[in-house]
């Protein structure tokens, strides 16, 4: 309403009206690959469940890893393959937060939906040993030795096999490695595949060539 004093005129606006809908909010999130602790570079995906706000409008989400704002990521559904940090045991907090356009209304962020993700660093060897060796005669001496050494500090419990030109060679289950090998033209390929025991993933090795000289 609107008065003009001297004219004693007034006039009246056309009705606003204005509906209040409550925001949206993030009810929970889901770790839908299950596992909480896993080996670096092994996937993590996450599942947000939100309500409240216009009623049949889409949702966009805002993802955040350890605080910072996940980039080019609005769905509800984000897939992480989490790193560890100078070799370390390393967690990584993930969360998000719910918005809509018309309304412009949107979560907060809460620590209590917040999903925390431990991640392992991935046992680290390489192969040493004489790249060229000489044959010999008798099948029963081993005339290649090779040896797989590790200079991180990872602890744990792993298990080891060794490989040659991609077959598993039967018994090598230690980090030292003794083979007897007939000449041949092409070289012997090895490598050596370490497994943690505790999260069950494994990494391989670079690959290790031996050439064997005739007598």
């Amino acid at each position: 309403k609107a008065f003009q004093r001297d004219s004693h005129c007034e006039a009246y606006s056309n009705e606003l009206t204005v509906n209040v809908v409550a925001a949206p909010e993030i009810t929970s999130i889901d770790l839908v690959s299950n596992d909480a602790n896993v080996c670096e570079g092994h996937i993590v995906t996450l599942k947000a469940n939100a309500q409240g706000g216009v009623t049949g409008e889409e949702y966009i989400y805002t993802w955040y890893k350890n605080n910072e704002v996940v980039e080019g990521v609005t769905g509800d559904t984000y897939t992480d393959y989490p790193m560890s940090v100078d070799n370390d045991v390393t967690t990584h907090v993930y969360n998000v937060t719910v918005a809509q356009v018309s309304s412009a209304c949107a979560s907060v962020i809460d620590v209590n939906d917040a999903i925390t993700v431990t991640v392992r660093p991935n046992p680290r060897y390489t192969i040493y040993g004489d790249p060229t060796v000489c044959e010999v005669a008798d099948i029963t001496i081993d005339n290649i030795t090779l040896n797989a050494i590790t200079t991180d500090n990872t602890l744990g419990t792993f298990s080891y096999q060794w490989y040659e030109s991609g077959v598993e060679i039967a018994g090598a289950t230690s980090t030292t490695l003794t083979y007897h090998a007939e000449y041949r033209n092409e070289p012997y390929i090895f490598k050596m595949v370490v497994t943690d025991d505790v999260y069950s993933c494994a990494t391989e090795t670079a690959e290790f060539e031996v050439y064997v000289a005739q007598r």
